[in-house]
């Protein structure tokens, strides 16, 4: 009996404004300023070392190599990172946190965090309807609904692969 428009509405409100709230958080983390000053000066900074005491930052190891490749567009947030990191788990706040920290625009992340808050909210709210409206009339409703979406999150994640994959001038 609810309202999918009003449900909707709400929860792009509420994705809204915990997102900004991470974004000024990030904003207000910097090297020498910021919340998280006094905790810096109270542990100072060690460089990590590994089990052999060879600074991990030395080691160019493939795991250290794939998991920069993996964040490196968080370094840089973007539209894309915006729009799509709010569908991985833990990727919104580290999105949104790090656009802050980088200082990107805060119009520009307004304007893609609505749009990514939009679309996240119809996508809970269309899939909760459709969901237990299917489980409320048939079984086989719900397994062609879930195989449907299995199939499009699948395809979009082998567009974006295809999209993301380093071409020869990009490698170099």
């Amino acid at each position: 009996g609810l309202s999918l428009p009003t449900t909707i509405a709400v929860g792009a409100a509420g994705v809204l404004i915990g997102d900004w709230a991470c974004y000024l958080l990030g904003r207000s983390t910097h090297e020498r300023s910021g919340p998280l000053v006094w905790l810096r000066r109270r542990f100072p900074g060690r460089a990590a070392t590994g089990p052999d005491s060879t600074p991990i930052a030395v080691r160019r190891g493939k795991a250290r190599r794939m998991a920069a490749r993996a964040t490196r567009g968080l370094r840089q947030p973007g539209p894309l990172v915006i729009l799509l990191c709010r569908f991985v788990p833990g990727g919104r706040m580290a999105a949104c946190f790090t656009a802050g920290r980088v200082r990107y625009p805060y119009r520009m992340f307004i304007l893609y965090e609505t749009a990514a808050a939009l679309g996240w909210a119809s996508y809970g709210t269309l899939v909760g309807h459709i969901g237990g409206t299917a489980l409320t009339q048939s079984a086989w409703r719900l397994f062609a609904v879930a195989a449907v979406a299995a199939t499009l999150f699948g395809a979009a994640g082998w567009a974006l692969a295809l999209v993301g994959r380093p071409t020869p001038a990009r490698a170099a």
